[in-house]
Parts: structure tokens; C-alpha cells; sequence
């Protein structure tokens, strides 16, 4: 049985109180070992930080910061895709359980910054005004990248595999090409590059 509308925000409120807690927990514990190296890190960090960094107490309101900014996107992303309907929301929400620091490691990882340089646009949701997020998810369709971008008009994505497997020459092609279909079925019209940055498939975006 789909879901309502009602119920993904019920779903989401839930995740909510759930995430705050474990990702608070697992702050206090990166900062207390003072390093991690496994890839459950990641649900804190930028992509220039990913797999491997260096912590202290000093991180802990950075972090917690970072984690409030995260769900204030979420929450946006979902007021715009309920507009398309309750199947559409429900289908492009159900990546919130692989959030959790215990279950980003085996996901694809997503990092998504604007360029603050220049003219900055403005995102579409009061509650969210970041210029950076990440998100974990099974594959890059469960995701509605349009409605990612009406929410942060992000110009760059860098892009991880579960446990940091290399990217195949086929994956990236079908990958730029789900972006391509997704994002210009909404009127965004671009230009894509992608490639290497370390371990990571770094796409570039230019809006037109």
C-alpha cells in the first residue's frame, strides 16, 4: 500500500528524532577518538574531508551544525517534491534511512556545493540556506535531483562508491546521463564535465 503525504512526513519526523540522536552519539565518539578512517565518518563530512580526517572537541558544534543544516535541507526537499504527489514523494524519500553514520558507508555518497563566487542563487526554501549537503543513497535514481537543486542551486557533486570502489568508464556514462534526463525535464538546462578527484567522480555544472 503507497503511502499518503501525511504519512512520508510522519516517516520523516520519525527519522528525525532518530537521526539527531544517533548522529550525536557518533560526534561525540569521532571527536573523543580524535580520528576515523572508516567511511561511517562520512555523514559529517565535506567532500574534501571524506574517508580519513583528523578530529577534536573543537569539532563538535561544527559538526552538529552541519547535521542541523542536513535535516533543514530535507525537510525542504520534501515540501517540493509532496507538490508532484504522494507516489513520487514517497519513492524519492525513502533514502533517509541510509543517513544513519552506521549505514553511509555502503551507500552512494553524494556531496553537493554551490559556487559562492559571482551572483549566488538563492535557494527556494526559507529553512535551508546552506551552500553545501550531502546524501547517501542505493543508486542516483532515488533521488529527484531537480528538486535537489530548486533547494540548493548546486554547481558541483562529488560522488563515492560503497567503500570507495573505483568508478568504471559505463557507471559514469550512465550516471551523467540519469543527471542529464533528470535535471533538464524541469527546464534546467546545462553543461556537464565530469572526472576524477582522487577517489572520488567530481561532475562540474555549468547553468545556462
Amino acid at each position: 500500500m503507497s503511502e499518503s503525504i501525511v504519512q512520508v512526513w510522519e516517516r520523516f519526523e520519525r527519522w528525525n528524532r532518530r537521526y539527531s540522536r544517533s548522529t550525536r552519539r557518533a560526534i561525540l565518539e569521532m571527536c573523543k577518538k580524535g580520528y576515523i578512517e572508516s567511511g561511517s565518518s562520512n555523514f559529517a563530512l565535506k567532500s574534501s574531508e571524506v574517508d580519513c580526517y583528523e578530529f577534536d572537541s573543537s569539532w563538535i558544534d561544527i559538526l552538529e551544525e552541519r547535521i542541523k543544516s542536513k535535516i533543514g535541507f530535507i525537510r525542504g526537499y520534501l515540501v517540493d517534491i509532496s507538490f508532484d504527489g504522494p507516489v513520487f514523494m514517497s519513492k524519492h524519500s525513502q533514502f533517509l534511512t541510509l543517513q544513519y553514520p552506521s549505514r553511509c558507508e555502503n551507500a552512494l555518497g553524494i556531496w553537493l556545493e554551490q559556487d559562492l563566487q559571482g551572483d549566488a542563487e538563492s535557494g527556494g526554501y526559507f529553512g535551508y540556506q546552506g551552500w553545501d549537503v550531502s546524501l547517501f543513497v542505493n543508486r542516483i535514481s532515488d533521488v529527484d535531483m531537480a528538486a535537489v537543486r530548486n533547494i540548493l542551486p548546486f554547481d558541483s557533486m562529488w560522488l563515492r562508491k560503497p567503500g570507495s570502489a573505483p568508478w568504471r568508464k559505463e557507471e559514469i556514462k550512465q550516471l551523467t546521463g540519469h543527471l542529464k534526463q533528470d535535471l533538464e525535464c524541469d527546464g534546467n538546462l546545462h553543461k556537464m564535465r565530469a572526472g576524477m578527484d582522487g577517489h572520488l567522480l567530481k561532475v562540474e555544472f555549468a547553468w545556462k
